[in-house]
């Protein structure tokens, strides 16, 4: 039963380190986005290079964000959302 009890503090501890990487990457896309709307609208500036990063780093925080479930609302399963109500 130990080993059990191990296995589940070790997932949380992978859920809170997805927890922050969502986190921090959630932030860089913020700034990225910030960035790039200043360059388009005040320089008249486009960078593709910066856009690809936000998608980058938004599929960074939607991953890590659905890796961290602790409530179990957070599934990426298609039964779940077939099932009738």
């Amino acid at each position: 039963m130990r080993w059990l009890i191990a296995v589940d503090d070790g997932l949380g501890a992978v859920s809170r380190a997805c927890g922050w990487v969502a986190s921090v990457a959630f932030v860089l896309m913020m700034l990225n986005v910030f960035y790039d709307v200043v360059a388009r609208y005040a320089f008249n500036e486009v960078s593709i290079g910066m856009q690809e990063l936000e998608w980058h780093l938004y599929a960074v925080v939607f991953l890590m964000h659905s890796l961290r479930h602790e409530d179990g609302w957070s599934r990426a399963s298609g039964r779940s959302l077939c099932r009738p109500q």
